[in-house]
């Protein structure tokens, strides 16, 4: 047997950890915010996050994207492309992003738009490094998960090849675990047989939460 853990200790979160009302006028958004270092975001907490970006101009940015280029919790690199926000809105990434290095627009604006991004830190906020279990054996893997503070979580699992795309947009498919779902207690419950991975999701947490996880399987 061998057992994962994850120690998850989530951070508060910041609508200007990566930049605060940057120039977005031009081509590239510079990232110099407080938790970046040479133009680098890196998670502080080692979760991945979803990304914000916020309109700070009162100017309207949804007729151009922003490309967010970066690394996802497995060190893989990942982009995504988010459209801009209408005036004094936000737009979140789909994707989770460990660092970021890179915010490109599609085209210069032209005008005195400014934006503010950081890190979401409410639904959906975070989410742990993937990992692999053994499906070969075809038999449950032990999955707990033991909290403190104030934190809602959901454990997902795949079926797919981690180290392959599946779906239509390139992306892995993850499923909740039913007894792991929306959970704020410790509790502990299986993956499906099967499957191929696990991860955890934070949901909502107040500061000072954490979650340790332990992921019990036979793979070597």
């Amino acid at each position: 047997m061998k057992t994962v853990i994850l120690n998850l200790a989530p951070t508060t979160a910041t609508t200007t950890g990566l930049a605060s009302t940057a120039n977005s006028s031009g081509i590239a958004v510079a990232l110099s915010g407080s938790l970046t270092s040479g133009g680098v975001f890196t998670s502080p907490d080692g979760l991945g996050r979803i990304i914000t970006i916020l309109d700070t101009a009162t100017s309207d940015q949804s007729d151009v994207t922003f490309t967010l280029t970066g690394t996802d919790t497995n060190n893989d690199a990942i982009s995504e492309v988010v459209t801009g926000p209408a005036s004094g809105a936000t737009v979140v990434t789909t994707k989770y992003f460990k660092t970021v290095s890179s915010i490109a627009a599609s085209a210069a604006q032209g005008g005195a738009e400014t934006v503010s991004v950081g890190i979401r830190g409410t639904t959906l906020s975070g989410v742990s490094k993937v990992v692999p279990i053994n499906f070969y054996d075809r038999v449950p893997v032990a999955v707990g998960v033991a909290v403190t503070g104030t934190i809602n979580f959901t454990v997902q699992q795949t079926f797919d090849e981690i180290l392959t795309t599946k779906d239509s947009s390139g992306n892995i498919v993850w499923e909740d675990i039913s007894a792991l779902a929306s959970k704020t207690a410790t509790t502990a419950s299986q993956a499906g047989v099967g499957a191929k991975a696990v991860r955890l999701v934070v949901n909502t947490y107040s500061t000072g939460a954490t979650a340790k996880v332990r992921v019990i399987s036979t793979i070597q």
